[in-house]
């Protein structure tokens, strides 16, 4: 009986890591439609694409019942802002959020790891100091780790983006570990 339990259990979690990347996948496409090589969107068309978001942003409020649903469209909507460079837009998206899925989910969560990842995204895209990234991306990676250990690709990625940061802030020596724990985990 309890070997049948624990294989259902681990049936149940590869299905809810399988589902968790593929939603990452869809909002990641999302995002992608928006991506104008590096460029921002100055024209006439990109204002119809704020509206757009706009109207988004109260659709996913009527999903207030469902507040994990909810928080994934602010998200996205926050990604896709940030894409399209309205960072100023974008932030207190990301953060609702973040704090939706902190207190529907728990702190211990793979979508609050999430949240926290395009936060720091965000203040390293806006020009802060990469350090102001740093705390975001430690505890990410930490939930990540816990959740689903280091060969997770999410958990790969939140690595380097967190090795990334320290580089950038010209903390080379932490880097450096991190960076090689990464390049380890990608070659396995």
């Amino acid at each position: 009986v309890m070997l049948a339990d624990r294989a259902r259990v681990h049936r149940a979690l590869a299905a809810s890591t399988a589902s968790a990347n593929q939603a990452e996948r869809v909002a990641d496409f999302a995002v992608g439609i928006f991506d104008v090589g590096g460029r921002r969107l100055d024209s006439p068309d990109s204002i119809k694409a704020r509206d757009l978001l706009t109207r988004g942003v109260a659709r996913a409020h009527e999903l207030a019942a469902q507040p994990a649903t909810e928080a994934q469209m602010l998200d996205l909507i926050g990604r896709i802002r940030m894409q399209i460079g309205d960072y100023d837009g974008a932030r207190p998206l990301l953060q609702e959020a973040l704090d939706i899925r902190r207190r529907e989910l728990g702190e211990e969560h793979a979508d609050v790891a999430t949240s926290l990842l395009h936060l720091a995204t965000l203040t390293s895209e806006e020009g802060h100091r990469s350090a102001d990234a740093l705390p975001l991306l430690n505890r990410a990676l930490a939930i990540r780790r816990q959740l689903f250990g280091d060969a997770d690709p999410l958990t790969t990625d939140a690595l380097y983006q967190l090795a990334s940061e320290m580089h950038m802030a010209g903390r080379y020596k932490e880097a450096r570990p991190l960076f090689n724990d990464w390049m380890r985990l990608v070659r396995d």
